[in-house]
């Protein structure tokens, strides 16, 4: 269905009527003498484009920081870990995939394929709320139900789950969750995401 960087999503086209909800339409990535190794399973093509896309982003920026490396005397990863980060300050994450690579660069495992397979893991698409905080989803099988965690990253790249893993039934209650306590926790000052004091928390 679409291809480029490396990666193709496509939807199978014979699969068994267990396998149509989670394993219709997957993305894989071209692995040279080896062929295409699936890398995530959906059966929600918005959901497969927005992992198809966001899986690019990350190729692309990776590519662009292996140059960025090769061609300075001085070589720093850029935006992410050339700012300063202390215990409660890091730069703010506009965007889930600039999340993504902070904890992939600090060597976390957190989004890899395996793990996200493993837990047959999903990640919000829309942006960390206040730069830190997401919501991930996880099902201890094909069919089991699906439940959702709140999440947040640290300074260090590190991710922290808030409360209960999977403590959440709905996704409306745990998007309301997280929302509420980074808004409670942190504010972005600039390109910051500051962690607030206790007695200047807003909620």
């Amino acid at each position: 269905m679409f291809s480029g960087c490396g990666l193709v999503l496509r939807e199978e086209m014979i699969f068994t009527e267990e396998q149509e909800q989670d394993f219709k339409y997957h993305v894989a990535q071209w692995v040279k003498g080896e062929g295409y190794e699936v890398l995530y399973y959906t059966g929600d093509l918005s959901e497969a484009l927005r992992i198809y896309c966001t899986t690019a982003k990350l190729i692309q920026l990776k590519k662009m920081d292996n140059k960025y490396m090769t061609n300075t005397n001085n070589p720093t990863i850029p935006t992410t870990t050339e700012l300063p980060m202390t215990p409660s300050t890091m730069p703010y994450h506009w965007e889930m995939f600039q999340l993504m690579r902070h904890n992939t660069y600090a060597g976390f495992h957190f989004f890899s394929p395996d793990t996200m397979r493993y837990f047959y893991s999903r990640w919000q698409g829309v942006p960390p709320y206040k730069g830190r905080v997401f919501v991930t989803s996880e099902k201890s099988g094909w069919n089991a139900t699906r439940y959702y965690t709140v999440r947040c990253i640290r300074p260090d790249g590190g991710i922290d789950t808030i409360g209960e893993f999977q403590g959440f039934a709905t996704r409306h209650s745990a998007h309301a969750y997280a929302k509420a306590y980074a808004a409670q926790n942190f504010a972005r000052v600039g390109n910051e995401s500051i962690q607030l004091p206790p007695e200047t928390k807003m909620v």
